[in-house]
């Protein structure tokens, strides 16, 4: 009875000890493209914010992570790291007395692609403050930044570069023709009537003055545009965190189905943001039915009232350099 009593007590401590040493932590999947890595590194760390769970970082596939401030301040995946993959919240009380790793692997966060596991409170402020420190440049970064006197517009066109050299029609939302963005920008110019308006294109595309010029030529000729675009070298490599930090400091952003320029819409509040909310493809053609466009009615009076105005102050404090 006594020896019964002993392995009894022995085996329930070795189980406490197991439960009270099991701890849950997050991780998240591979993609290897800027913009789908940040999505995937973001939905895990609103599970291990809204949780109180320990992130550990999937690097190894990761572009450009290792110029982040989340190189260095997250816990990074290890080998002996079992992960599990994570479907639904409702897995973090199911497994709460097992030590696992929950694999985010990636999903979509734009509506068109399709439903969501989660989730995210992207306007909780806490949660904000914290991504944008964690995907901070560790180093200063030449960004191009708009003029004071004038309205700003953003406009990301994802033309490819030589990576998306065979472009699949049901990706149209991806790669929306000029007439969205010559459309869009004549949406904008209807919202703030006799106001100064500048374009900064960010594209990944290796002629950006053949892209602007066909953008240019649906647009009517009273229309007064002032436009920026890099004019030297250009493709899917260069500027790369120079171009996305950039996008912080307009007040509209113009975007096609990315998550490099929607992760931006996510973490910033634009006065203005078009995106393609419809499309359609067939064997030969896609194009896009349906503009989205989100106006921030604050913002947007702000804006018609103040002829000069001060761009991106916030962002620029979170997006100090990191020491």
């Amino acid at each position: 009875m006594y020896k019964q009593l002993v392995k009894c007590i022995f085996l329930l401590s070795l189980f406490l000890k197991a439960w009270l040493n099991a701890e849950q932590s997050v991780t998240f999947g591979k993609s290897g493209r800027f913009g789908d890595d940040l999505i995937c590194y973001l939905h895990a760390k609103w599970i291990s914010y809204k949780f109180n769970i320990p992130l550990k970082g999937n690097f190894s596939s990761f572009a450009y992570a290792q110029d982040l401030v989340l190189y260095d301040k997250e816990m990074h995946l290890q080998e002996a790291d079992k992960t599990i993959c994570f479907t639904s919240e409702s897995m973090l009380e199911q497994y709460k007395d097992k030590s696992v790793c929950f694999m985010v692997e990636y999903f979509p966060e734009s509506d068109l692609e399709g439903p969501k596991p989660f989730q995210v409170d992207w306007k909780n402020p806490v949660f904000r403050k914290l991504a944008l420190e964690m995907i901070s440049s560790k180093k200063p970064l030449t960004l191009t930044l708009p003029p004071k006197n004038a309205i700003s517009i953003a406009i990301h066109v994802r033309e490819g570069g030589n990576y998306d050299v065979n472009k699949p029609l049901c990706w149209g939302a991806k790669f929306p023709p000029s007439s969205y963005y010559a459309d869009s920008l004549k949406d904008v110019a209807a919202l703030f009537p006799n106001k100064m308006l500048h374009v900064q294109v960010f594209t990944d595309a290796v002629s950006p003055a053949q892209m602007v010029k066909g953008i240019k030529n649906l647009l009517p000729s009273d229309l007064k545009l002032t436009w920026h675009y890099r004019k030297s070298e250009n493709n899917e490599t260069l500027n790369v965190l120079e171009d996305f930090f950039s996008l912080f400091h307009y007040d509209i952003l113009i975007r096609p189905n990315s998550n490099f320029s929607l992760v931006p819409e996510l973490l910033h509040d634009y006065t203005v943001v078009i995106f393609p909310q419809a499309f359609f493809f067939t064997e030969t053609v896609a194009g896009i039915t349906e503009r989205g466009i989100k106006i921030d009615p604050v913002l947007h009076k702000k804006l018609l009232n103040k002829r000069r105005h001060q761009i991106g102050n916030t962002i620029q404090k979170v997006f100090q350099n990191y020491q």
